[in-house]
């Protein structure tokens, strides 16, 4: 009776510890078939592409080297001069710019994210239907055994008067469906393993590992809903391309502020040196109209 008392309590320990490694190397295949993914890698790629767009946008535009050689008439003399000139726009645009840049970088990394949890899903959906055919196949090659021995029972005893004909082609006819079935379910799994392959980028992936479905504990609906919308990166990343309008919308409006350029020129005229600064002033009358307007449409669009 103590035996048995142990064997139970072994047995209910070691229930926990079994479903805890199969739900890890579950986890584990997904984890590692996302990592070797092409489709999310290229756009993991393309994500950073884009962040480094939106930084870029940001910039000073580059100094101006200019110079300048004149030729007097003989007896008088030639003069040249050099100067180096920096040009900015008004100095809140580049705030404005640099929140909306930051605001679109979360929001790419977030869709980013929003992406990967889709192929995710995807690929744990795939694993899944992997395992269930794999114990179809098996549970097929079952059928089919034991119907072949059956077939032989069945077959020695018409040989010996003891079934009718119609019973010995009943059987035969099953053992047909059931080898149909065995080889639909075979190719099933090739199909799967083959899907399963493509979404690792073409590496061969262990799945045999991988034999019975991972378990978790079910929650109420509304717990999965809160959650979801709570956490959704999708979600998350709308807001942060709301933001990232508004500061385009601010970025715009100040673009129509004047600009300014500054520099230092270095003249010499027969044979005098002159030092001196340069200022300029840019008025954007031209260059970004409809500008305010396209980023007010794009505001509303996004929210």
């Amino acid at each position: 009776m103590k035996h048995l008392s142990l064997y139970i309590l072994i047995l209910v320990l070691a229930a926990p510890i079994a479903l805890f490694g199969q739900n890890e190397r579950f986890e584990s295949t997904v984890s590692e078939i996302l990592s070797n993914n092409p489709t999310l890698a290229a756009r993991r790629a393309n994500v950073d592409a884009d962040i480094l767009g939106l930084k870029a946008d940001n910039n000073l535009a580059d100094p101006e080297v200019e110079f300048e050689h004149q030729w007097g008439q003989p007896g008088v003399g030639n003069k040249w001069s050099v100067s180096v000139i920096q040009s900015f726009d008004w100095p809140g645009v580049y705030r404005s710019r640099s929140k909306s840049a930051a605001a679109g970088a979360q929001a790419a990394n977030l869709l980013y994210l929003a992406e990967e949890a889709d192929m995710r899903l995807r690929v744990s959906q795939t694993l899944t239907d992997y395992i269930a055919a794999r114990q179809q196949l098996s549970l097929c090659e079952t059928i089919r055994d034991n119907l072949s021995v059956i077939a032989e029972k069945v077959e020695s005893a018409f040989n010996h008067g003891e079934s009718t004909i119609l019973d010995y082609r009943k059987i035969g006819f099953e053992k047909i469906e059931a080898a149909a079935a065995t080889d639909a379910a075979a190719s099933l799994v090739v199909s799967l393993r083959q899907e399963l392959i493509a979404l690792n980028g073409g590496k061969n992936v262990n799945l045999d590992q991988l034999t019975d479905f991972p378990q978790s504990e079910l929650k109420t609906s509304d717990f999965y809903i809160q959650t979801q919308m709570a956490a959704d990166p999708a979600v998350l990343a709308g807001e942060y391309l709301s933001e990232a309008a508004v500061q385009n919308v601010k970025s715009a409006s100040r673009a129509n502020l004047p600009g300014f350029s500054v520099g230092y020129i270095h003249n010499v005229e027969i044979g005098d040196h002159f030092n001196g600064i340069k200022v300029g002033i840019s008025l954007p009358f031209f260059a970004n109209r409809h500008r305010k307007s396209e980023s007010k449409a794009r505001l509303q669009a996004t929210q």
